[in-house]
């Protein structure tokens, strides 16, 4: 029985040995794991939250510290003369452009081939503060002579005009007239075998054209009538044709509560004849009225 008993414990002592054996290399083998080192690499983005700010004055960790010493000292002022006057300060003057000179009248003229003359006339005068004259030629000829022309081949051209103005303090007038005279000669003729030199000598190729006219202008300032126009026009010929013209425009003003009615009329007549048609020998007339 002791026998088997020991036996037992033997037994039981190596199991147990092995079981230690076995869990301590168990453990050993659980703790060797190894070692390993892992960098992390990022870029540095600082914030304002790192900065810091340095201090002025650092602090002295010194084992000997001098005792600063009193300093007394005295300002004494004394006077300078200056002799600086500060210049006063004035706004920058632009350069003027050279003022172009305006005349009241001119007069121009020309000569040309074929007897050709040119006259061209203006003027303005003030005659005073409230009154201004007007006047103004023109003239335009030539004397003709061009080569192969078997008929007068001359011209002429005249017209003068003038006009008055006077100014008011609640409204100005004035009047303006003018006449033209003009001269041509229609000294073409066709290829025809039946004109002979007794029938182109008896051609009478001048045509003659007169126009006179005479206008008065008005504006008022404050007043239902603002301004107006009349004018009279004749215009006739050499051969009995002639023309008349009456134009008429003035300009109302109705107040009508907080609107203003602006009235603008115009009238214009036209009225003439002729001694005789292109076809027929009978007086033509005619007349037309624009309202």
């Amino acid at each position: 029985m002791f026998r088997s008993l020991s036996f037992t414990l033997l037994v039981f002592y190596c199991i147990s040995g092995m079981a230690q054996t076995d869990d301590k290399k168990e453990d050993d083998e659980k703790q060797d794991i190894g070692t390993e080192v892992v960098n992390v690499v990022k870029p540095y983005t600082p914030s304002i939250s790192d900065a810091f700010k340095v201090r002025g004055t650092p602090s002295l960790d010194d084992s000997v510290t001098t005792k600063k010493r009193p300093v007394d000292y005295t300002i004494y002022s004394v006077p300078v003369a200056s002799t600086f006057v500060p210049a006063k300060g004035s706004a920058a003057v632009l350069p003027k452009g050279k003022k172009k000179k305006l005349y009241n009248s001119y007069v121009s003229g020309g000569f040309g081939s074929f007897g050709t003359a040119l006259v061209d006339f203006y003027t303005s005068r003030a005659l005073n503060r409230d009154e201004r004259l007007d006047l103004s030629l023109n003239h335009l000829s030539s004397q003709g002579g061009i080569d192969g022309v078997v008929l007068d081949d001359k011209f002429f051209n005249t017209s003068i005009d003038g006009s008055y103005v006077r100014f008011n303090r609640d409204f100005q007038w004035g009047v303006e007239a003018g006449y033209e005279n003009r001269i041509y000669n229609w000294y073409g003729l066709p290829d025809d075998p039946l004109l002979t030199e007794e029938r182109i000598a008896a051609i009478d190729p001048q045509q003659t054209y007169h126009s006179a006219y005479a206008k008065g202008l008005i504006t008022m300032e404050d007043s239902f009538f603002t301004d107006g126009e009349l004018m009279y026009r004749r215009s006739w010929d050499a051969f009995g044709s002639g023309e008349n013209r009456v134009l008429l425009r003035p300009d109302l003003q109705f107040p009508i509560s907080n609107e203003v009615l602006d009235l603008k009329v115009d009238l214009d007549f036209l009225s003439g004849g002729f001694d005789q048609g292109y076809l027929s020998a009978d007086k033509e007339e005619y007349s037309l009225l624009k309202v």
